[in-house]
């Protein structure tokens, strides 16, 4: 094992992730990825019995947590992309970001990047598709910067936050759809804006140590901020707004296959469809060039339910 000191106690890690001596360092400190099950933030099941599992990892009484079958996949998966990411990102940004570790007293995190140069942390997240709760979050406009984040990989970068040398300032958070629906978002944050947590996450933290020797679950730690339970209804309603949408186009496919069928006269040229981005406002985007269109088809697809279209014909 190699290491590198910094400043405060904060030492560099030379491991290659996923290996046996990165797993067996792993089990010995309270890493950044779990720090949402000190902070009772685990989704896919009960935060108690996770904690559970973490602290008899700790003990050495198990040797892995068992993911299930969809979790394994997305993180191996995920786990592949991150080289790709990592180098698309140094192009884009002309940084030299490679993954490394570090620990701070009983505190480690295992970094998807790093570059000491740019003073920035680099943090990718991989998710199924651009449906995913994480990838609709990130893609929220002017609003604050944890409302675009789940508290889970919050509480992730603020345990990551106090691990970095101090003379990183910033973090590039960034998340890419798996099935390449969609561009990656991503964007910068303040350390010290995550560090302003650190003393919550600390305490959950305390809390867990003390569990390695006493029986009780510690009770659940919460951030001041937004609840996930609101995070959820905003994507619920935006998730509807999207399936109406779907259920207007294929009627709009139906309405057009039938007039077809009908023999509807068809204008010469080329039918460019717009359509609302965001139903209420008004950012367009092309969706369709089709040969030739119906007259009938022009009104139909100007307005169905909360979707506005328009039909322009361009010469050819």
């Amino acid at each position: 094992m190699n290491t590198n000191p910094h400043a405060s106690g904060i030492v560099e890690i030379a491991l290659e992730q996923g290996s046996q001596e990165w797993k067996n360092w792993r089990r010995t400190l309270w890493m950044a990825s779990d720090a949402k099950v000190a902070m009772g933030y685990f989704l896919r099941g009960n935060s108690t019995k996770q904690q559970r599992l973490l602290i008899d990892n700790r003990k050495g009484l198990i040797t892995e947590r068992t993911l299930s079958t969809v979790e394994d996949r997305l993180f191996k998966e995920g786990h592949r992309m991150e080289p790709e990411i990592r180098a698309a990102w140094n192009k884009s940004l002309n940084t030299k970001f490679y993954p490394t570790c570090y620990q701070r007293q009983e505190f480690g995190a295992s970094l998807d990047g790093i570059d000491l140069s740019s003073n920035l942390w680099l943090e990718v997240k991989t998710t199924r598709d651009s449906n995913s709760t994480a990838f609709l979050l990130a893609s929220q406009k002017n609003v604050a910067t944890k409302q675009r984040i789940p508290n889970a990989y919050w509480s992730q970068l603020v345990h990551q936050a106090f691990c970095v040398p101090k003379s990183v300032t910033q973090v590039l958070y960034c998340i890419t759809p798996q099935d390449e629906s969609s561009e990656q978002v991503g964007f910068f944050i303040e350390r010290d804006e995550l560090l302003e947590d650190w003393p919550t996450l600390q305490a959950a933290w305390g809390k867990m140590t003390s569990l390695l020797q006493d029986e009780t679950p510690p009770a659940r730690a919460t951030f001041s901020v937004k609840s996930y339970a609101d995070d959820l209804k905003w994507i619920t309603e935006l998730k509807e707004a999207r399936m109406q949408m779907q259920s207007a186009k294929e009627k709009e496919e139906r309405a057009l296959a039938a007039l077809f069928a009908k023999g509807a006269r068809l204008i010469p040229g080329v039918a460019e469809i717009t359509e609302q981005t965001t139903p209420g406002k008004v950012s367009w985007k092309k969706v369709a060039q089709e040969s030739g269109a119906s007259e009938e088809l022009i009104d139909s697809c100007r307005s169905e339910g909360s979707i506005k279209r328009d039909v322009k014909f361009l010469n050819v």
